[in-house]
Formats: C-alpha cells, structure tokens, sequence
C-alpha cells in the first residue's frame, strides 16, 4: 500500500486517552482524521458480539485506511488502527483471523503514538478491561517491536501530549 501521506496511529489500552488526543490533534493538523470503528460498530450492533464481529470492524477500520491514503492528506491520523483488533482478538479467543492479520500486514503506518495506561480509568460500556491495561500496554509494545516500526511512548503529564506528538509527526522528516 503506498501513498504520500504520513500516517500517525494513536493507540495503547483501553481508556488511555486515545480519543482525547486524537480530538485535540484535529485543531493542530490539517489531514484526514479516522475514528475507531469499533465504537460505531457495538453502538449500531450492540455489546454482545462475536469474533467475527471483530473480523466486521477489522474489515471496515481498513477500508477507512485505504480511502485515506488515497486522499491525498498529507497527514491520516488514526483513532487506533487493526493491532488494537488483533490485540482484542488475541486477548478474547486466543488468536487473531487470518483476515485481520493480512489487512493488519497491509496497512501503511508511519509511527505509532502508544500511551501508557497512567490516567484514570473512565467507566464505558464498551469497555472491558480495567485491570489488565498494563498487561495490554506490554502486548501492544511486544506487537510494535516484532514489527520493528516506529513508535513513541507518551504517558506523564498529558497536558503535554498533543506537542509530543506534533514534535514526534515534524522529526518524521517529511
């Protein structure tokens, strides 16, 4: 999959700050900004969900990649990406889907914003895994090192967060 654009996901455990940051990066970047699909999916099709399910919202989270990256944007900032959907899956069944983990090969990302799970945790009912957010972080940083790409770890003061990452996209080099 190539394209232009420079692609940021913002990912880590549930109830991170994912989506706080990548709300307030849409003030500070001009691009295309992708939701996590996975929120819409369990509002339209409710929490009692199945693998294939997740399979369903890995599928429609890469089409929303795919369109992005034709774009033209110069920048696609992602709310998650499908290592959080092979993650989920791994966690829940025991494996990922072989669909998952092809179009997760696929997808073009540029640098990874990975947040340490050191806020407190907000209650949602989609939501699932409160006490195990420092295990999941250790899940996502094994899945980024096999990888070899790049990510930066944000978590402290998150106040400080959207100019981590603006400093983390302008030493991109693009």
């Amino acid at each position: 999959m190539k394209s232009n654009s420079t692609h940021i996901v913002i990912t880590g455990p549930e109830s991170s700050g994912k989506t706080t940051l990548w709300n307030q990066l849409q003030n500070h970047i001009e691009g295309t900004f992708i939701a996590e699909q996975a929120r819409t999916y369990l509002d339209e099709h409710g929490l009692d969900y199945k693998q294939q399910d997740i399979q369903n919202i890995a599928s429609i989270q890469f089409q929303k990649q795919l369109e992005a990256l034709n774009s033209g944007q110069k920048f696609i900032i992602s709310d998650t990406c499908l290592l959080t959907l092979i993650i989920w899956q791994e966690e829940k069944y025991g494996f990922a889907d072989s669909y998952t983990m092809e179009w997760f090969y696929l997808q073009k990302v540029d640098c990874y914003i990975l947040l340490y799970p050191d806020i407190p945790w907000e209650e949602d009912p989609q939501r699932e895994s409160e006490g195990d957010r420092l295990k999941l972080f250790e899940r996502y940083k094994y899945w980024l090192n096999k990888l070899g790409v790049r990510y930066e770890i944000l978590k402290g003061n998150r106040a400080n967060d959207v100019q981590e990452t603006l400093n983390v996209i302008d030493s991109l080099n693009i």
